[in-house]
């Protein structure tokens, strides 16, 4: 990633993003790009269940709230990732690209070695992390 904080998409993940797109922050932790229609039916499944479930409120609110859309490549196929998603997920140089069926996740290299190398304690880890960084983004939105 560039000082800018703009990434090189490689032509075929622009492709499965199309003209525009979304960046989230994932269950996972890492940030997410999805194209608009994929979008749609992530916003789907996660207004569809039980509204009585804290565990998926919470999960849906983190999501939603932390959504970027209508973001779309520079002529060079550079991906800005905006400033309050780059900051949450400290990205700044070696940053991982993967290609992850319907998703592109968007990864600072030593947190992806760190899920590989701590699994599930990792996520429980990084869930309390984006709930943290949720309440953190409320709170400058307001």
């Amino acid at each position: 990633m560039d000082d800018k904080g703009r990434i090189l998409l490689p032509s075929k993940f622009r492709s499965w993003l199309g003209a525009d797109f979304v960046v989230y922050i994932g269950p996972v932790g890492c940030l997410c790009a999805v194209s608009q229609s994929e979008w749609a039916e992530t916003v789907a499944r996660l207004v569809s269940g039980d509204i009585t479930d804290s565990a998926r409120q919470a999960l849906a609110r983190i999501i939603l709230a932390s959504a970027e859309d209508e973001l779309n490549c520079d002529p060079q196929g550079r991906l800005c990732i905006p400033k309050r998603l780059r900051d949450w997920a400290g990205l700044e140089g070696d940053v991982l690209l993967l290609g992850c069926g319907r998703l592109i996740e968007i990864w600072v290299r030593r947190e992806y070695e760190r899920f590989l190398a701590e699994g599930e304690a990792y996520n429980r880890s990084r869930r309390r992390t984006i709930e943290e960084a949720y309440a953190r983004l409320r709170s400058s939105e307001n």
